[in-house]
């Protein structure tokens, strides 16, 4: 049984796509949040970023709800914000939340950006006010990372919509849109 030279040519094809294409290497997704009090919020399950490694966040549509008669003072912003960590870190979270204490003030994780820092870098986009913000990761901070949401003002409920990207730029991953 003879394989027609057809064949030969098209699997050849289909193998010299799939080598020299480039991999990529990119996770991208929207998260609402609407309307939630819990201290700590998963934003994005664990990434492997490597020395090249980028997280993009999109931030929209953010709302603080404080009980009636409570005074939110300009300071108060700074107890909500996103930040990173590794899977060895999580369990110095707990403890930190079991104690009360607010898990933007451990130092084995990689802070990004607060409420407050929204409050005073807004860009316009259109008629809806955004914030939008980026980080290398850099190359001694190569590793896997879990983005969370902390929410460390009392009795206090949140709500905002995230787009976020995290992605490895270089020759071999890339980013997708």
């Amino acid at each position: 049984m003879t394989i027609p030279r057809v064949s030969f040519a098209i699997l050849f094809a289909i193998i010299s796509i799939g080598i020299l294409s480039p991999r990529i290497n990119a996770k991208v997704l929207e998260v609402k949040v609407v309307n939630d009090d819990r201290k700590i919020v998963l934003v994005a399950r664990p990434y492997q970023f490597t020395q090249s490694g980028v997280i993009e966040l999109h931030i929209n549509n953010d709302k603080v709800f404080l009980p009636e008669g409570s005074h939110f003072e300009e300071e108060g912003k700074s107890k909500f914000g996103f930040f990173m960590t590794t899977a060895a870190a999580v369990t110095g979270l707990e403890m930190d939340l079991s104690k009360g204490a607010c898990v933007l003030d451990d130092p084995n994780i990689e802070p990004l950006f607060t409420f407050r820092d929204l409050a005073l870098h807004r860009n316009v986009d259109g008629s809806e006010w955004t914030f939008d913000y980026m980080k290398r990761i850099s190359t001694e901070k190569a590793g896997e990372y879990t983005l969370y949401f902390a929410n460390c003002y009392p009795k206090a409920v949140v709500s905002f919509t995230a787009r976020v990207s995290l992605y490895n730029e270089g020759s071999l991953d890339g980013r997708i849109e």
